[in-house]
């Protein structure tokens, strides 16, 4: 009975069922727009469905799209990675394929990880970075790789700073090269790089500065038209004392020079040269030393001439912008701004420049070594250092600071203290202001600035936008040849590009020639500080073996051009 019931009921259902299907087609047939509303609707729905569909292939294709660009990045990025290792390890290649004769080398052993060994003579000198360099262009490992001395273990950094010498890297040390994915050698090399390029332009920001303050004080206090004064490079020295000794001459600015039988006009070189001239000779005559030079009195000496020595370094820097860089700086910070009272930062350095390379070298890793004793060998060289100058204590390395600044200090303030007094004496008060008004940081940052180092007369050379693949090589050969100029050639570069054997706060611009045969050499324009190169070497070999002939031969020193 209750199943009937149920079927009962479930057709009463069914019979409500067909009741509203009914009630629809009263309604349908009472508003003939609802089939159009019912199929406006699906299609709305249809709509939807497409709209999504299609961002969600269209966000497919933007991802699909996405992962190509970023494969074609990553292909594009190691391309130019791989160029530029390429660039790099043939820049260096030609660094280390010159033949450089080196004083006191150190020739070091590298194991690379193949299980071969190489090995290379460098300068004490020479900085860390450079050890990396070498390895690298050598090709059997491209990048990712480390440097250790195996005995005992430790790494050595790729550093701009540090040299072989103070990393105690000597002959008795086996280096080994190591792969190691925490050393990407390109990025390294470059960091080097633009540290070394910031220094640079803090260097250029203070010779721009100095140059602009002491052009002002001239431009003040000189008011005399230039008269052209004639002098004869034979007899330099007698003729610019001369010079200096004139009150005329000492009130005229801008100067103008002439040197006897030769027709250079002087927009600044000339008289550049000159005083490069002259202070090459002072150098003999009144000073002594090694690289770093401090002044002298012996029985030899010609006192009377000591004073205007003092005027020339003065008046010459306030005229033509010329420091003779060679003077150490705690000589030439006693002479112009006196009294000085100098930190070891600057003594110690000071005196280490001033000794010979084995010398400084053999200094520089005594103060730098962390043992409790010294080698016999490293005692001997010591004891023959420290006694020249009437040291009687046997250095150890619990007393080589004290004593390496003991001994700077007596030999930079106390023993020259009456030569610096004399050549001092004639500087007149108001440049005396004008030196006043620099302070010992001020003035040591001056000093730093002007003295050349590879890095610096690099960063002047400025090549012609224009240029042909022969020029561009040409450029890369004087890059090479810069780089690899000692001190005293790097100041005989200067001097033949600039005039002056110290920085200026202008580039050198470099131009090319077709000039071929005989006739083939370069030619520098000093006032204008232009180097002229002619474009027809074809080896690094040809334009060392000419631009070094150029710079030792005397001849190349007299201006015979405009």
């Amino acid at each position: 009975g209750q199943s009937g019931s149920g079927l009962l009921h479930s057709g009463q259902s069914g019979s409500g069922l067909s009741h509203h299907n009914q009630l629809g087609s009263g309604l349908s047939q009472d508003n003939p727009n609802a089939d159009s509303l019912c199929n406006d609707r699906q299609v709305d729905i249809n709509l939807q469905e497409f709209r999504q569909i299609r961002a969600e292939q269209d966000l497919a294709y933007e991802e699909s799209l996405s992962i190509d660009r970023q494969k074609e990045e990553d292909a594009r990025r190691k391309v130019l990675r791989e160029q530029e290792l390429v660039a790099l390890k043939d820049s260096l290649k030609l660094k280390f394929t010159s033949s450089e004769t080196l004083q006191d080398p150190i020739v070091l052993s590298f194991r690379l990880p193949s299980g071969s060994r190489i090995e290379r003579a460098f300068s004490a000198d020479d900085l860390t970075k450079t050890l990396y360099e070498y390895v690298f262009c050598i090709g059997e490992v491209n990048e990712g790789f480390c440097i250790e001395i195996t005995m005992p273990r430790r790494g050595i950094q790729c550093s701009s700073v540090e040299t072989l010498s103070q990393c105690g890297i000597d002959h008795s040390c086996l280096l080994s090269v190591v792969y190691s994915d925490d050393v990407d050698i390109l990025q390294s090399l470059s960091k080097q790089q633009e540290d070394v390029n910031k220094e640079e332009d803090k260097f250029t920001i203070v010779l721009e500065k100095a140059d602009a303050k002491r052009r002002q004080f001239a431009s003040d206090k000189f008011k005399e038209p230039p008269i052209a004064r004639v002098v004869n490079r034979g007899n330099i020295f007698n003729q610019v004392i001369d010079l200096f000794s004139d009150d005329c001459f000492l009130k005229e600015y801008p100067l103008y020079i002439k040197f006897e039988g030769e027709i250079a006009v002087d927009s600044g070189g000339v008289q550049r040269d000159m005083l490069s001239a002259f202070w090459e000779e002072a150098y003999v005559q009144f000073f002594d030393g090694s690289t770093l030079l401090v002044p002298t009195v012996h029985p030899n000496v010609d006192m009377s001439l000591l004073p205007k020595l003092g005027l020339i370094l003065s008046h010459g820097y306030l005229v033509c912008g010329f420091l003779p860089t060679r003077i150490a700086f705690p000589a030439l910070a006693s002479i112009l701004n006196p009294p000085v009272t100098f930190p070891t930062n600057i003594l110690v350095p000071a005196f280490a420049e001033s000794l010979s390379v084995f010398e400084a070298a053999a200094v520089k890793e005594a103060l730098a070594a962390n043992s409790t004793t010294f080698s016999n060998i490293q005692k001997d060289i010591l004891m023959s250092i420290f006694s020249r100058y009437g040291c009687r204590e046997c250095p150890t390395p619990k007393n080589i600071h004290s004593l390496t600044e003991n001994t700077a200090r007596c030999e930079f303030t106390i023993k020259p203290m009456a030569a610096y007094s004399m050549i001092g004496s004639r500087i007149p008060s108001e440049e005396r202001l004008f030196w006043q008004s620099f302070s010992l940081e001020e003035l040591h940052s001056l000093y730093m600035a002007i003295n050349a180092t590879p890095g610096k007369v690099l960063a002047l050379l400025q090549e012609p936008t224009q240029g042909n693949e022969a020029e561009r090589r040409v450029f890369n050969y004087l890059q090479q040849f810069v780089g690899n100029l000692k001190i005293d050639e790097l100041r005989k570069f200067l001097r033949f590009t600039t005039g002056s054997s110290a920085l200026m706060a202008e580039n050198i611009t470099v131009s090319f020639n077709s000039t071929t045969g005989m006739a083939r050499r370069p030619i520098a324009h000093t006032c204008g500080c232009v180097l002229e190169l002619p474009s027809t070497y074809i080896s690094y070999l040809d334009f060392e073996a000419e631009f070094s002939a150029i710079l030792n031969d005397e001849y190349s020193w007299e201006m015979h051009g405009v």
